[in-house]
């Protein structure tokens, strides 16, 4: 569904490891997709990966369906 609004481009990467793999997807999809808003969908994904991710790239929104971003978290 969200594929099909106008001007938002999808990139999606599946089985991607819970290991230093998500940052380097990530990272990839930021640099060469230009990828302004992260979904990290995996519990292992968000701690290093989004929080080491997110000081690096701080114009880019992340967003973790595990419920574990507290505020301050991460330090920017």
């Amino acid at each position: 569904m969200i594929k099909k609004i106008p001007d938002v481009k999808v990139v999606e990467e599946e089985n991607v490891p819970e290991t230093i793999a998500a940052q380097k997807t990530m990272e990839a999809m930021i640099e060469q997709d230009g990828a302004t808003l992260i979904f990290a969908t995996s519990f292992g994904y968000f701690d290093p990966p989004v929080l080491k991710m997110a000081a690096k790239y701080p114009k880019v929104r992340f967003a973790h369906c595990g419920g574990l971003w507290k505020q301050g978290n991460p330090r920017t």
